[in-house]
């Protein structure tokens, strides 16, 4: 357009033409064209001179950068510059042009004809040169600027949430870290990931400011929270620490306890308050008013032990020894059941239940209202240690006391500590449990470890509670054990020396049991203590815990049905019953089973069931004072024959025995099993102990004759003197009063494969006339206790 130049005298010779010709004016402009040649010829450009938007290009080799240069061919001309590059003014030989311009790294162009290169925004960069669009940076880089050719990495140990990050506050640390230092970041320095513990849930881009508010910028997805069940002050919000209820603590942010609890991992209510069922109250009068009146309740129920223990000892249970009998089998169940509720599972809530009562029985009585009356930790601790003093001092003072009584009523000191051992015997697991306490320790994520009662209290450094809990599991775990094993291996000889005040001070351990089994108290005592200890070996590995305590119950399930131990028969089965349901509720836990809180919900529901039934089997006893009766098929689990009846068989079977050639008994008892052999043994070893008498002069007994007589004593001899490995069976409380012979009654019966006597028809049973002095000792044993002998010899009758 600027070389277009046409004078006045063209333009009137084609407006005159047009005039004449009266054509259209293009056509008379067309004309024009073609006869004027090399007039408008030198309007047109060169080839090489482009427009803006344009750039020389030649068709062989593309648009060149120097017009200047040489070019393969002469056929240059002018295109629209392409996406990536821009039209840039230049010169050449024939003037100003125009070149088509690549754009260089960090800018891009994604239109064509453009005049110029756009910088790459924030989040983009360009690193090759002729770009048609820029690329965001990856995940782990930012970009802050434009026009940059490359992304700027995002610090060690953090990463971007997505694509194309423009600023580093956009870089966050990774899952499970979380950034302590400055919010928002702005520097490199400013952002400092540490590792989150357990407890702590950190998404991406966590932060510490974020943990303490609540909130994130970013969204609840990138909102780091305190895990429920675990614990962290506001100041110190990384510093976990773990929860021994998980209802206790809520989570979500640092500090939040449930139901107004307060303290390290919410173990307990603010001072002057404590907790009422579900909830923190404050202390008041009625809570103090009712531990008054349970201490003298206490007082009173040890007091009453006194006169249920008696001085009688007997193979029979009596009234108060099958009340006792079933009342230690549920007390020892209950504080099983407690140790077991320290196990860290999350049971079913119907569960629970049951294992928040039973820490009664373990004496875990914040849960009553002691903090009311105590206060801090150490004085709650040192209450439930000194009950068990309190209680042998309250007895040793009430016998004191009893001295200033009519003689008749007065306390006897045996019995005093008969009623002491009894007392300690059934709360031994809950006493080893008590004197455990200060050593029972679980470990915080943070690493430092708490009491497992008191998780306020931590188990750094040795104190006042370590001290006293180990005075107490010397003197009072240890040391009673160690007494019990004494008097246990002594009882025999003492029996044996009519050492009368010693053996009723030690009753307490034989008579609730069988004569086979007079050892089992010291064995039997030790199952609460052995899952205590499990407790405390493996306080932080559970499933090493539910293994254990499975063997632990196994061992004590086999223990019991070998023995079979309990005087009253259908003791054994409820207490083998009762092992075997709290043996079920370990093995069916959550820890042990996927499907373990439906499980162990039944498996609760069975053991309460079972608590149920000898609950109101006390009662039916004391209802019932006949149930104990030997003829009482329930409790004796089947008939018993009486004891005429039992007398009449042995004197017949006396006799026909020495009719029986020796190589055939020989013969017959080689082929009975193991069993009816350890039977038969059992029963000549007490014929011989408690029927045979002993011979009245020691010299008629002279072993070197090979006499039957002199091989009858001997062997009652021996049966003797291995007492101390044997059983016990009866002391008598006064000596014994020989019965007259001429009141002894001589009986003949038939065979035994012979028709039934009379006196022995169904339904009737023979009469015999007891003396007066056979009916007042009928009860009291004449000799002491011998039990198995294996080194019996032939006894003639």
């Amino acid at each position: 357009v600027e070389n277009f130049q046409m004078d006045l005298s063209m333009v009137n010779s084609m407006l005159e033409e047009q005039l004449n010709t009266r054509e259209a004016y293009s056509l008379v402009a067309c004309r024009w064209l073609q006869s004027n040649t090399q007039t408008w010829q030198t309007w047109l450009p060169k080839a090489s001179e482009c427009l803006p938007r344009f750039g020389v290009y030649d068709p062989q080799s593309g648009f060149l950068a120097d017009p200047n240069g040489d070019s393969e061919t002469n056929d240059l001309e002018c295109r629209a510059c392409e996406t990536g590059s821009y039209s840039l003014r230049s010169r050449d030989k024939n003037g100003s042009t125009f070149i088509c311009e690549t754009c260089p790294p960090g800018t891009a162009q994604e239109l064509p004809g453009a005049l110029s290169c756009d910088l790459c925004p924030k989040g983009n960069f360009q690193d090759l040169h002729g770009s048609s669009s820029c690329k965001p940076c990856s995940i782990g880089s930012y970009q802050d600027a434009k026009g940059q050719s490359a992304c700027k990495d995002c610090p060690s140990g953090t990463t971007s949430i997505g694509l194309a990050s423009q600023s580093i506050s956009e870089c966050g640390c990774n899952e499970g870290t979380i950034n302590v230092g400055r919010q928002p970041p702005l520097l490199k320095d400013d952002i400092r990931c540490v590792t989150c513990n357990e407890g702590i849930r950190c998404p991406f881009a966590s932060s510490i400011d974020a943990l303490r508010s609540g909130t994130s910028p970013l969204g609840d997805r990138f909102l780091p929270t305190i895990q429920r069940g675990y614990y962290s002050t506001v100041d110190q919000p990384l510093i976990i620490f773990k929860c021994r209820k998980t209802w206790q603590c809520p989570g979500r942010v640092p500090g939040q306890c449930a139901r107004g609890r307060t303290e390290i991992a919410c173990a307990q209510c603010p001072a002057g308050e404590t907790w009422m069922g579900n909830s923190c109250a404050d202390c008041n009068l009625w809570v103090t008013g009712a531990w008054v009146v349970g201490i003298v309740v206490f007082l009173m129920i040890v007091t009453c032990s006194y006169y249920v223990v008696s001085n009688h000892i007997s193979p029979r249970a009596s009234l108060s020894e099958s009340v006792g009998m079933i009342a230690l089998v549920m007390l020892n169940a209950a504080q099983c059941l407690a140790i077991i509720g320290l196990l860290d599972l999350s049971w079913p809530s119907e569960v629970e239940i049951f294992f928040s009562t039973s820490q009664l029985f373990i004496l875990d009585l914040d849960l009553y209202g002691l903090r009311c009356i105590m206060g801090s930790t150490f004085s709650n601790y040192l209450f439930t240690v000194l009950l068990v003093p309190a209680t042998q001092l309250w007895l040793v003072l009430c016998c004191v006391a009893s001295s200033f009584l009519a003689k008749d009523r007065q306390w006897s000191w045996p019995k005093v500590s008969s009623t002491m051992g009894s007392l300690l015997l059934s709360a031994f697991s809950t006493t080893t449990m008590v004197a455990l306490t200060p050593f029972m320790c679980y470990a915080h994520p943070n690493g430092s470890r708490s009491l497992l009662k008191y998780p306020e209290k931590l188990c750094d450094e040795p104190g006042a509670l370590d001290t006293t809990g180990l005075v107490m599991l010397t003197l009072y775990v240890a040391g009673f054990w160690v007494v019990c094993v004494y008097g246990v291996c002594c009882l025999p000889s003492w029996m044996i020396q009519r050492r009368r005040e010693m053996v009723l001070s030690f009753r307490f351990l034989i008579f609730r049991l069988r004569v086979d089994s007079w050892w089992f108290e010291v064995v039997w005592m030790l199952r609460g203590p052995s899952l205590a200890l499990v407790i405390l070996l493996w306080a932080d590995q559970t499933a090493v815990q539910v293994y254990t305590l499975c063997f632990c119950f196994a061992i004590c399930l086999l223990l019991q049905t070998f023995t079979w131990p309990w005087k009253v028969p259908i003791m054994n089965s409820f207490d083998a019953l009762v092992s075997l349901c709290l043996l079920s509720l370990v093995v069916v836990s959550p820890s042990a089973r996927q499907d373990g809180e439906e499980a162990s919900t039944v498996v609760m529901a069975l053991f309460a069931t079972v608590i149920s039934v000898l609950v109101l089997l006390v009662i039916f006893v004391i209802v019932h004072r006949g149930a104990l009766h030997e003829q009482n098929v329930f409790f004796n689990l089947g008939p018993v024959e009486f004891p005429h009846e039992l007398r009449a068989k042995m004197q017949l079977f006396t006799g026909e025995l020495q009719k029986v050639r020796n190589s055939k008994i020989e013969r017959v008892l080689g082929q009975m099993s193991v069993h009816d052999l350890r039977l038969i043994s059992s029963s000549l070893d007490l014929l011989v102990a408690e029927i045979i008498p002993e011979p009245e002069q020691p010299s008629d007994v002279t072993g070197a004759t090979g006499s039957p007589t002199a091989g009858a004593a001997h062997g009652r001899r021996i049966s003797i003197q291995i007492l101390n490995r044997s059983q016990t069976m009866s002391f008598a409380s006064g000596p014994e009063e020989p019965v007259p012979e001429e009141q002894v009654e001589e009986v003949t019966l038939a065979p035994l494969h012979s028709a039934p006597a009379e006196g022995l028809s169904a339904g009737h049973e023979p009469v015999v006339e007891k003396p007066a002095t056979d009916r007042e000792n009928e009860d009291v044993a004449s000799n002491s206790t011998v039990g198995k002998s294996r080194n019996i010899v032939s006894i003639k009758c």
